[in-house]
């Protein structure tokens, strides 16, 4: 598979991410109100963040899963995530999209994540799409739910109370199809 280049979307320019990135990574991750939900609220070094960049330039070229930066049209800093990753033990590929504190409010989490709907099923030809947020991470919730998905329930994992959510191919192109 050939490594995605640009998504564009109304608002914001997506590209995959790479070493150049770390540092404005890093510090959108490290922001307390992101951290919380993100990390479990425990610190992120610099050093996991390239690691994890690696790690995505890698899937990105294998598989075309990966993290994509997203950047304003009319701005070059980089003001939120999204992507496929792999998640929890065993690994789950799920849907990931965040967005700095800056930005919350203004539908871009949203806009994100039917984006990466939008490739998963177009794209990468997934089956299906799932999701998942701690209970507590209401913003979160919300945009899964106003992306189409529907929740599955609720799990332990690590710990923590975590929901599910979930988006089948053929319930994305009958969404798709009425719009």
């Amino acid at each position: 598979m050939t490594m995605p280049m640009t998504i564009t979307t109304d608002r914001m320019i997506l590209k995959p991410l790479g070493p150049d990135d770390a540092g404005e990574l890093h510090s959108l991750w490290v922001d307390p109100d992101v951290r919380k939900y993100l990390w479990d609220d425990l610190p992120v070094p610099e050093e996991q963040v390239a690691d994890i960049l690696e790690e995505s330039q890698r899937l990105m070229a294998k598989a075309g899963v990966g993290l994509f930066g997203a950047t304003l049209r009319s701005h070059d800093e980089l003001i939120g995530f999204c992507g496929h990753w792999f998640f929890h033990d065993p690994p789950e590929l799920q849907i990931v999209f965040g967005v700095s504190p800056d930005w919350w409010g203004q539908g871009l989490g949203t806009e994100l994540a039917r984006t990466m709907l939008d490739y998963g099923f177009k794209d990468l030809e997934l089956k299906e799409i799932i999701g998942s947020t701690d209970e507590p991470n209401v913003a979160s919730l919300r945009v899964m739910e106003k992306s189409g998905m529907h929740a599955l329930g609720l799990v332990e994992k690590a710990g923590q109370p975590t929901v599910y959510y979930r988006l089948s191919r053929d319930e994305y192109q009958a969404a798709t199809s009425a719009d």
